[in-house]
């Protein structure tokens, strides 16, 4: 039987699909929102388990459609930016609180010279003395942070991260970490447009006013998606692997799956900065991240791709109830200039493990691909993405 498939072609802008929570923090490789809310049309009302959640833009389309919803993800540090993009939070108590730790920072602006800080020891301001100390305690231990930030940010960084810690709510204290995780590449000396970690020369961005500026633009945020959102909705976000199993099993109806490509790094290589100054384990999420071979070139490394998520695919036929659905965002790949197959092996692979096709879509994309990747290259560019309709068959 012949399959008639759709065009799905968005052309909004990133910045015009920054609506609601969806520009809390910049996520690479992520699908665009009004992607995710095409794709979940067809099933509307019905609860989504998006098993690989990112920076939870399924979590946030599912609550502006007034649909219950579940994340999960092996990162912490994604769960974490997911979680506080689809809390709903009172936002008279965070503008009161940015307020409150506007008049904390202001001993910051005191800071003005590399020569300052080389000579802290020897100050006579006693809060100039006591935001060094605080600071300190929060600069990450991890090796490179020095090649990364200079002292003075470092200290700046620590100091707002220690006052956030003095917050007694765990989800107004998630709310500013993010905050502040969204500015720690800008004000590193790495790239802010790239993915990939590259030294760039010194920016004298005022930290103060980049935090005070991100917070006040997540305020906005949540009141947006406060307006739009029902109490009714139940959202939970889970640190874990779907290959583990941290759902019961043949409970979701639908399950989302937007798994990273081949030629791309792992996050936990892409957010080294963020996860390291928010206190998480790389080592200990590398090892559960689907393979990737953007590093290597290695082709042995597209089979254990495709092993990879054959195992997956797996793990979420057990999650799906009876005739459920699996919605999956895939496409075709490369390493070292060569072309690569993923779409048709994973649907031999999907048949083979009890699924069936309902429909196929294929999304044009147009802002996704940064000029520096090896995959922009003419020969090998990825023009399109395949939205697979897969049913759960017994």
């Amino acid at each position: 039987m012949s399959l008639t498939e759709e065009i799905l072609d968005i052309r909004e802008s990133s910045a015009e699909q920054n609506y609601a929570t969806h520009g809390f923090f910049r996520f690479y490789g992520k699908l665009p929102p009004l992607v995710v809310r095409s794709i979940l049309k067809g099933s509307e009302g019905e609860p989504v388990v998006d098993i690989m959640c990112g920076s939870g833009t399924t979590l946030v389309e599912s609550i502006l459609a007034n649909r219950s919803c579940v994340g999960i993800d092996v990162n912490p540090f994604c769960v974490l930016v997911s979680k506080v993009k689809a809390t709903l939070l009172n936002t008279d108590s965070l503008r009161e609180f940015l307020a409150k730790l506007e008049t904390e920072l202001a001993p910051i602006n005191t800071l003005n010279s590399q020569k300052t800080l080389r000579h802290e020891s020897n100050s006579t301001n006693a809060d100039l003395d006591n935001i060094l100390e605080a600071g300190r305690k929060f600069i990450p231990k991890t090796k490179n942070v020095d090649f990364w930030f200079e002292e003075k940010r470092r200290l700046e960084l620590g100091f707002i991260l220690f006052q956030i810690s003095k917050l007694q709510d765990a989800d107004m204290k998630n709310f500013f970490r993010v905050a502040i995780a969204s500015i720690i590449r800008k004000v590193s000396k790495a790239s802010p447009r790239a993915g990939k970690l590259f030294r760039t020369d010194k920016r004298d961005e005022n930290i103060i006013s980049l935090f005070h500026k991100q917070s006040t633009r997540m305020i906005n945020g949540m009141d947006e998606l406060n307006r739009s959102a029902t109490s009714s909705v139940s959202v939970e976000t889970l640190v874990g692997e779907i290959r583990n199993y941290p759902l019961r099993r043949k409970v979701a109806p639908v399950v989302f799956w937007h798994p990273p490509y081949l030629a791309l790094y792992r996050y936990s290589a892409i957010y080294v900065l963020e996860m390291d100054w928010l206190g998480f384990d790389r080592k200990k999420v590398r090892k559960g991240e689907i393979e990737e071979g953007y590093k290597s070139g290695e082709t042995e490394k597209y089979h254990a791709y495709l092993r990879d998520l054959r195992s997956v695919l797996e793990a979420s036929y057990d999650v799906l109830e009876a005739n459920g659905q699996l919605l999956v965002v895939i496409a075709d790949s490369s390493l070292r200039g060569k072309a690569l197959p993923v779409v048709s092996p994973f649907l031999k692979a999907a048949g083979e493990c009890g699924f069936a096709i309902d429909k196929t879509m294929t999304r044009k994309i147009h802002f996704s691909q940064a000029v520096y990747h090896p995959s922009s290259q003419g020969h090998i560019r990825r023009p399109e993405d395949k939205v697979l309709f897969l049913r759960k068959t017994e």
